[in-house]
């Protein structure tokens, strides 16, 4: 089986290419793939002809979304409908990896596939055209809703602060923000295993639980044995953040469960990425 990777120098593409060692993988970086230019994306998919692709490629810089919408809006709106038409040319398979953040965080318990998408940031929405185009253009489609992701080589919040706090940072960490922490060596394999088990439609995937910022770092603190009080709990209000985010974008899993088996929680998967940046 044959699979193309976008964005294939990121954090999960990372994680997804090294379990795939069985296939024949094409981790296609932005330098291989323009995802913003439709005819190179069918001439590329025409010579590589993939039988399955996973759409990792996207701006995931939630304030930087906001201050360039238009770049948001080309690379995870108008990038997403270019490969699924790429995609759907050569016949491929199309899984494509969505976010927490198209929901407005007014539910007071965790997201279902079925509730209604009400994003309230530039990202979130562009996300969700990137959902659109992914149903109404490809002819077999996943899209894979998760949240927070963390890991070894990731360059986003979550995974450079258990480094921050190793070195006893003092830090500000939001409480009003809760969703769930996903490790993303555990997204790849799920990925992998819908893929393989041949799932249709939306599932969301995250590891199990939910916790704002805070609680995330103070498990952190707790695992590396640093003093607790090297971050202060502040409202997200108080951060002057570009973007808003949703207050509380748990996802239900419950679906993913019945496919496939209950993630495990985000405090197991968490510690063993601490135990990575512990062997630094």
């Amino acid at each position: 089986m044959k699979i193309l990777i976008t964005g294939g120098a990121g954090l999960v593409a990372r994680h997804l290419s090294a379990i795939l060692e069985r296939e024949t993988v094409i981790a296609a970086t932005r330098d291989m793939l323009d995802v913003t230019d439709i005819d190179s994306a069918i001439s590329f998919f025409r010579e590589i002809k993939p039988d399955a692709v996973f759409h990792l490629a996207a701006f995931t810089d939630v304030d930087g979304c906001e201050e360039k919408p238009g770049c948001a809006f080309l690379v995870n709106g108008l990038g997403t409908r270019n490969i699924a038409i790429a995609a759907a040319d050569s016949g491929a398979f199309f899984v494509y990896v969505s976010t927490d953040f198209v929901f407005d965080g007014l539910k007071k318990e965790p997201y279902r596939e079925s509730d209604r998408t009400e994003p309230i940031s530039v990202y979130g929405t562009s996300k969700l055209s990137g959902e659109y185009f992914t149903r109404n253009i490809s002819r077999k489609w996943l899209i894979v809703r998760t949240s927070r992701v963390f890991g070894k080589g990731g360059r986003n919040f979550g995974s450079r602060l258990p480094l921050a706090i190793k070195q006893q940072k003092k830090l500000q960490l939001t409480e009003d923000l809760f969703n769930c922490p996903t490790y993303a060596a555990d997204l790849a394999q799920a990925l992998k295993t819908l893929c393989k088990n041949g799932a249709e439609g939306t599932i969301h995937f995250a590891n199990y639980g939910w916790c704002n910022w805070y609680e995330f770092g103070l498990h952190i603190c707790k695992q590396f044995g640093v003093p607790a009080n090297i971050i202060e709990s502040v409202k997200s209000s108080d951060m002057r953040l570009k973007a808003r985010r949703p207050a509380f974008s748990a996802l239900d899993t419950s679906l993913f469960s019945s496919i496939v088996r209950v993630p495990r929680p985000w405090q197991e998967a968490l510690n063993e990425y601490l135990r990575e940046v512990n062997s630094v």
